[in-house]
Protein backbone atom coordinates (compact mmCIF):
# COMPACT_ATOMS: atom_id res chain seq x y z
CA UNK A 1 0.00 0.00 0.00
CA UNK A 2 1.33 3.21 -1.33
CA UNK A 3 1.63 6.09 2.24
CA UNK A 4 1.48 9.85 1.10
CA UNK A 5 4.38 11.43 3.09
CA UNK A 6 4.74 15.29 4.12
CA UNK A 7 7.42 17.14 2.28
CA UNK A 8 8.92 19.53 4.56
CA UNK A 9 12.08 21.16 3.73
CA UNK A 10 13.46 19.13 1.07
CA UNK A 11 12.89 15.53 2.83
CA UNK A 12 10.07 13.40 3.31
CA UNK A 13 9.17 12.77 6.71
CA UNK A 14 8.29 9.49 8.68
CA UNK A 15 4.78 9.34 8.94
CA UNK A 16 5.18 8.10 12.50
CA UNK A 17 1.72 8.53 14.85
CA UNK A 18 0.34 10.65 12.47
CA UNK A 19 -3.37 9.95 11.67
CA UNK A 20 -3.61 8.75 8.01
CA UNK A 21 -6.72 8.58 6.04
CA UNK A 22 -7.78 6.50 2.72
CA UNK A 23 -6.99 7.38 -0.51
CA UNK A 24 -10.00 5.95 -1.94
CA UNK A 25 -10.46 5.12 -5.86
CA UNK A 26 -13.84 6.68 -6.56
CA UNK A 27 -14.64 3.87 -9.80
CA UNK A 28 -13.25 0.79 -8.03
CA UNK A 29 -13.88 1.68 -4.73
CA UNK A 30 -10.59 0.74 -4.16
CA UNK A 31 -8.09 2.49 -0.93
CA UNK A 32 -5.35 3.26 -3.64
CA UNK A 33 -2.94 4.77 -0.79
CA UNK A 34 -2.75 6.38 2.85
CA UNK A 35 -2.12 10.01 3.75
CA UNK A 36 -0.77 11.96 6.69
CA UNK A 37 -3.71 14.17 8.23
CA UNK A 38 -0.99 17.53 9.10
CA UNK A 39 -0.81 19.00 12.26
CA UNK A 40 -0.93 22.30 13.33
CA UNK A 41 2.81 21.47 13.93
CA UNK A 42 3.47 20.32 10.41
CA UNK A 43 1.88 22.88 9.04
CA UNK A 44 4.43 25.21 11.25
CA UNK A 45 7.23 23.60 10.18
CA UNK A 46 6.65 23.51 6.83
CA UNK A 47 5.83 27.46 6.86
CA UNK A 48 9.27 28.20 8.64
CA UNK A 49 11.01 26.40 6.32
CA UNK A 50 9.42 28.26 3.23
CA UNK A 51 10.32 31.53 5.34
CA UNK A 52 14.20 30.99 5.76
CA UNK A 53 15.04 29.79 2.49
CA UNK A 54 12.68 32.18 1.09
CA UNK A 55 15.50 34.66 2.37
CA UNK A 56 18.32 33.72 -0.18
CA UNK A 57 15.94 32.57 -2.96
CA UNK A 58 14.78 35.88 -3.49
CA UNK A 59 18.50 37.01 -4.15
CA UNK A 60 18.94 34.63 -6.78
CA UNK A 61 18.65 36.28 -10.11
CA UNK A 62 15.00 35.76 -11.77
CA UNK A 63 16.83 34.14 -14.72
CA UNK A 64 18.58 31.57 -12.45
CA UNK A 65 15.33 31.12 -10.42
CA UNK A 66 14.01 29.93 -14.22
CA UNK A 67 16.66 27.44 -14.75
CA UNK A 68 15.46 25.69 -11.56
CA UNK A 69 11.98 25.71 -13.08
CA UNK A 70 12.84 24.53 -16.69
CA UNK A 71 14.90 21.09 -14.66
CA UNK A 72 10.99 20.79 -13.01
CA UNK A 73 9.68 20.66 -16.79
CA UNK A 74 12.25 17.90 -17.91
CA UNK A 75 11.54 16.31 -14.55
CA UNK A 76 8.02 16.70 -15.23
CA UNK A 77 7.78 15.35 -18.90
CA UNK A 78 10.08 12.23 -17.78
CA UNK A 79 7.12 11.02 -15.42
CA UNK A 80 3.79 12.61 -17.24
CA UNK A 81 2.68 8.72 -16.98
CA UNK A 82 3.21 8.30 -13.45
CA UNK A 83 1.82 11.87 -12.79
CA UNK A 84 -1.09 10.97 -14.77
CA UNK A 85 -2.05 7.33 -13.37
CA UNK A 86 -1.94 8.70 -10.29
CA UNK A 87 -4.51 11.12 -10.77
CA UNK A 88 -6.86 9.11 -12.74
CA UNK A 89 -7.25 6.31 -10.08
CA UNK A 90 -7.80 8.73 -7.18
CA UNK A 91 -10.09 11.25 -8.38
CA UNK A 92 -11.45 9.10 -11.64
CA UNK A 93 -10.29 11.57 -14.50
CA UNK A 94 -9.98 9.67 -17.90
CA UNK A 95 -6.48 8.62 -18.52
CA UNK A 96 -6.04 10.83 -21.68
CA UNK A 97 -7.10 13.72 -19.91
CA UNK A 98 -5.36 12.92 -17.01
CA UNK A 99 -1.88 12.38 -19.47
CA UNK A 100 -2.88 15.83 -20.94
CA UNK A 101 -3.39 17.46 -17.44
CA UNK A 102 0.14 15.90 -16.65
CA UNK A 103 1.40 17.93 -20.06
CA UNK A 104 -0.07 21.08 -18.91
CA UNK A 105 2.13 21.16 -16.18
CA UNK A 106 4.70 20.86 -17.73
CA UNK A 107 3.86 23.66 -20.22
CA UNK A 108 2.82 26.14 -18.08
CA UNK A 109 6.08 25.69 -15.70
CA UNK A 110 7.96 25.87 -18.61
CA UNK A 111 5.37 29.36 -19.89
CA UNK A 112 6.55 31.01 -16.45
CA UNK A 113 10.17 30.35 -16.84
CA UNK A 114 9.91 32.40 -19.75
CA UNK A 115 8.68 35.05 -17.76
CA UNK A 116 11.77 35.79 -15.93
CA UNK A 117 12.92 37.98 -18.68
CA UNK A 118 9.58 39.97 -18.28
CA UNK A 119 10.06 41.30 -14.33
CA UNK A 120 10.03 44.66 -15.13
CA UNK A 121 9.99 47.85 -13.19
CA UNK A 122 9.12 51.44 -13.60
CA UNK A 123 10.76 54.71 -13.87
CA UNK A 124 8.65 57.55 -12.54
CA UNK A 125 9.22 61.22 -13.05
CA UNK A 126 9.74 62.99 -10.14
CA UNK A 127 8.41 66.50 -9.41
CA UNK A 128 11.66 67.86 -8.98
CA UNK A 129 14.09 68.44 -11.26
CA UNK A 130 16.85 66.24 -12.49
CA UNK A 131 15.23 63.46 -10.39
CA UNK A 132 13.81 60.30 -11.46
CA UNK A 133 12.10 57.34 -8.85
CA UNK A 134 12.98 53.98 -9.47
CA UNK A 135 9.97 51.20 -9.07
CA UNK A 136 10.97 47.63 -7.98
CA UNK A 137 8.70 44.75 -7.64
CA UNK A 138 9.67 42.66 -4.79
CA UNK A 139 8.61 39.06 -3.63
CA UNK A 140 5.62 38.95 -1.20
CA UNK A 141 7.21 36.30 0.81
CA UNK A 142 5.88 32.58 1.39
CA UNK A 143 2.82 31.26 -0.64
CA UNK A 144 0.27 29.43 1.31
CA UNK A 145 -1.25 27.87 -1.70
CA UNK A 146 -4.23 25.23 -1.08
CA UNK A 147 -5.31 22.99 -4.14
CA UNK A 148 -8.80 21.53 -5.73
CA UNK A 149 -9.98 18.37 -6.63
CA UNK A 150 -10.70 18.49 -10.03
CA UNK A 151 -6.93 19.91 -11.69
CA UNK A 152 -4.69 18.48 -9.04
CA UNK A 153 -1.71 18.42 -11.84
CA UNK A 154 -2.20 21.80 -13.38
CA UNK A 155 -3.22 24.21 -10.71
CA UNK A 156 0.31 22.84 -9.10
CA UNK A 157 1.96 25.02 -12.53
CA UNK A 158 -0.75 27.71 -12.04
CA UNK A 159 0.28 28.29 -8.40
CA UNK A 160 3.53 27.30 -7.75
CA UNK A 161 5.46 28.46 -10.88
CA UNK A 162 5.12 32.31 -10.75
CA UNK A 163 5.40 31.69 -6.83
CA UNK A 164 8.84 30.98 -7.51
CA UNK A 165 9.79 32.97 -10.78
CA UNK A 166 9.14 35.74 -8.89
CA UNK A 167 11.34 35.04 -5.45
CA UNK A 168 8.64 33.34 -3.58
CA UNK A 169 8.65 29.95 -1.45
CA UNK A 170 5.51 27.87 -1.35
CA UNK A 171 3.70 25.83 1.06
CA UNK A 172 1.38 23.58 -1.31
CA UNK A 173 -1.60 22.05 0.61
CA UNK A 174 -2.96 19.10 -1.36
CA UNK A 175 -6.63 18.66 -1.87
CA UNK A 176 -7.33 15.79 0.36
CA UNK A 177 -9.39 13.85 -1.92
CA UNK A 178 -6.45 13.39 -4.24
CA UNK A 179 -3.13 14.03 -2.54
CA UNK A 180 -1.38 11.14 -4.95
CA UNK A 181 -0.88 13.29 -7.19
CA UNK A 182 0.77 16.36 -5.17
CA UNK A 183 3.05 13.84 -3.79
CA UNK A 184 4.38 12.47 -6.85
CA UNK A 185 5.08 15.90 -7.81
CA UNK A 186 6.99 16.23 -4.69
CA UNK A 187 9.10 13.13 -5.40
CA UNK A 188 10.36 15.31 -8.36
CA UNK A 189 11.18 18.24 -6.51
CA UNK A 190 13.25 15.87 -4.74
CA UNK A 191 15.18 14.78 -7.44
CA UNK A 192 15.81 18.44 -8.21
CA UNK A 193 18.36 21.00 -7.55
CA UNK A 194 15.90 22.72 -5.84
CA UNK A 195 17.71 24.53 -2.55
CA UNK A 196 15.75 22.73 0.69
CA UNK A 197 12.47 24.55 1.63
CA UNK A 198 11.83 26.08 -1.33
CA UNK A 199 8.70 23.75 -2.13
CA UNK A 200 7.11 22.44 1.02
CA UNK A 201 3.87 19.89 -0.29
CA UNK A 202 1.48 18.99 3.00
CA UNK A 203 -1.42 17.05 3.26
CA UNK A 204 -4.41 16.97 5.30
CA UNK A 205 -8.02 18.75 6.14
CA UNK A 206 -9.09 21.95 5.20
CA UNK A 207 -9.95 22.40 8.57
CA UNK A 208 -6.65 21.69 10.44
CA UNK A 209 -4.32 22.25 7.70
CA UNK A 210 -5.90 24.84 5.86
CA UNK A 211 -7.03 26.62 8.31
CA UNK A 212 -3.60 26.46 9.79
CA UNK A 213 -1.76 27.90 7.00
CA UNK A 214 -4.01 30.32 5.62
CA UNK A 215 -3.69 31.83 9.36
CA UNK A 216 0.21 31.64 9.71
CA UNK A 217 1.26 35.05 10.29
CA UNK A 218 4.95 34.18 8.15
CA UNK A 219 2.85 34.16 5.00
CA UNK A 220 2.87 36.92 2.82
CA UNK A 221 0.02 35.45 0.37
CA UNK A 222 -2.76 32.83 0.48
CA UNK A 223 -4.23 31.42 -2.70
CA UNK A 224 -7.00 29.33 -2.26
CA UNK A 225 -9.02 27.28 -5.16
CA UNK A 226 -11.75 24.85 -4.23
CA UNK A 227 -13.86 25.01 -1.36
CA UNK A 228 -13.93 25.93 2.59
CA UNK A 229 -13.95 23.04 5.27
CA UNK A 230 -15.21 24.59 8.40
CA UNK A 231 -14.90 27.99 7.90
CA UNK A 232 -17.23 30.46 4.90
CA UNK A 233 -15.73 32.41 2.73
CA UNK A 234 -15.94 35.77 5.42
CA UNK A 235 -14.35 33.50 7.87
CA UNK A 236 -11.54 32.67 6.07
CA UNK A 237 -10.35 36.54 5.32
CA UNK A 238 -10.82 37.59 8.71
CA UNK A 239 -8.51 34.60 9.76
CA UNK A 240 -6.16 34.98 7.16
CA UNK A 241 -2.80 36.98 8.32
CA UNK A 242 -2.04 37.62 4.03
CA UNK A 243 -3.32 38.85 0.77
CA UNK A 244 -5.46 36.13 -0.01
CA UNK A 245 -6.80 35.08 -3.57
CA UNK A 246 -9.56 32.78 -3.95
CA UNK A 247 -11.90 31.31 -6.89
CA UNK A 248 -14.59 29.19 -5.22
CA UNK A 249 -16.19 27.11 -8.32
CA UNK A 250 -16.97 24.24 -6.61
CA UNK A 251 -18.85 26.41 -3.79
CA UNK A 252 -20.35 28.73 -5.95
CA UNK A 253 -24.06 28.31 -5.54
CA UNK A 254 -24.03 29.20 -9.48
CA UNK A 255 -27.51 27.22 -9.51
CA UNK A 256 -28.91 29.15 -7.21
CA UNK A 257 -31.31 32.44 -8.41
CA UNK A 258 -33.33 30.81 -11.26
CA UNK A 259 -31.01 28.50 -13.07
CA UNK A 260 -32.52 25.67 -11.47
CA UNK A 261 -35.71 25.87 -13.87
CA UNK A 262 -33.32 25.95 -16.97
CA UNK A 263 -31.15 23.35 -16.68
CA UNK A 264 -31.77 21.62 -19.69
CA UNK A 265 -30.76 25.15 -20.89
CA UNK A 266 -27.38 25.72 -19.24
CA UNK A 267 -26.45 22.04 -19.48
CA UNK A 268 -24.32 20.10 -22.86
CA UNK A 269 -23.64 16.94 -22.57
CA UNK A 270 -21.70 15.14 -25.09
CA UNK A 271 -19.69 11.80 -24.94
CA UNK A 272 -16.26 12.88 -25.60
CA UNK A 273 -14.91 11.26 -22.38
CA UNK A 274 -17.63 9.26 -21.60
CA UNK A 275 -17.38 10.76 -17.66
CA UNK A 276 -19.57 12.74 -15.83
CA UNK A 277 -17.31 15.88 -15.33
CA UNK A 278 -18.53 19.49 -14.72
CA UNK A 279 -16.41 23.21 -15.04
CA UNK A 280 -17.17 26.20 -13.01
CA UNK A 281 -20.56 25.10 -11.78
CA UNK A 282 -21.32 23.58 -8.36
CA UNK A 283 -22.78 20.11 -8.53
CA UNK A 284 -22.92 19.74 -4.70
CA UNK A 285 -26.69 20.25 -4.87
CA UNK A 286 -27.12 20.34 -8.18
CA UNK A 287 -31.38 20.20 -9.58
CA UNK A 288 -29.22 18.98 -12.78
CA UNK A 289 -30.49 15.39 -11.86
CA UNK A 290 -34.12 16.36 -11.22
CA UNK A 291 -34.59 18.13 -14.38
CA UNK A 292 -32.74 16.00 -16.30
CA UNK A 293 -34.23 12.99 -14.52
CA UNK A 294 -36.87 11.54 -17.38
CA UNK A 295 -34.30 11.84 -20.35
CA UNK A 296 -31.26 9.67 -18.23
CA UNK A 297 -30.35 5.92 -17.40
CA UNK A 298 -28.09 5.03 -14.81
CA UNK A 299 -25.23 6.13 -14.41
CA UNK A 300 -22.56 3.13 -15.04
CA UNK A 301 -19.29 3.82 -13.11
CA UNK A 302 -16.07 2.39 -14.85
CA UNK A 303 -12.73 2.73 -14.20
CA UNK A 304 -11.22 5.31 -16.37
CA UNK A 305 -7.60 4.50 -16.00
CA UNK A 306 -8.12 0.90 -17.53
CA UNK A 307 -11.10 0.71 -19.60
CA UNK A 308 -12.28 3.25 -22.86
CA UNK A 309 -15.21 5.00 -21.16
CA UNK A 310 -16.95 5.05 -24.66
CA UNK A 311 -17.49 1.38 -24.50
CA UNK A 312 -19.94 2.01 -22.13
CA UNK A 313 -21.63 5.00 -23.22
CA UNK A 314 -25.32 4.38 -22.33
CA UNK A 315 -27.51 7.48 -23.00
CA UNK A 316 -26.56 11.22 -24.34
CA UNK A 317 -28.91 14.16 -23.35
CA UNK A 318 -29.05 16.69 -25.67
CA UNK A 319 -29.83 20.04 -24.80
CA UNK A 320 -31.20 22.95 -26.56
CA UNK A 321 -30.87 26.79 -26.50
CA UNK A 322 -26.99 26.58 -25.30
CA UNK A 323 -24.61 29.23 -25.76
CA UNK A 324 -21.02 28.44 -26.97
CA UNK A 325 -20.27 30.42 -23.69
CA UNK A 326 -21.89 27.64 -21.71
CA UNK A 327 -20.57 25.05 -23.78
CA UNK A 328 -17.45 26.12 -22.46
CA UNK A 329 -18.76 27.02 -18.78
CA UNK A 330 -20.38 23.54 -18.40
CA UNK A 331 -19.43 20.76 -19.97
CA UNK A 332 -21.56 17.49 -18.64
CA UNK A 333 -20.66 14.31 -19.76
CA UNK A 334 -22.25 10.85 -19.09
CA UNK A 335 -21.80 6.97 -18.83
Amino acid sequence: MKEVQLFINGEFLDNGDREMKENVNPATEEVVSLFPMATEDDVAAAVDAAFEAQKSWEKIPAIERAGYLMELVQLVKDNQEVLARATSEEMGKPLAQAMDEAGWLAAYIQYMAAQARHMLGEIIPSDRPNENILLYKMPIGVAGQIMPWNFPLFLIGRKVAPALVAGCTVVLKASSDCPNGAYEFAKLVEKSSLPKGVINVITGSGAVAGASLAGNPKLGIVTITGSYEGLTAEEFKAFSWSADFQENGYNGGSWDGGWAEKADEAVVMNAENGVFMCSAVNMGHSPLITANEQNMLPIRYINPAEQSCLDFLSYIVHTTNCSPEMDFLCSLRII
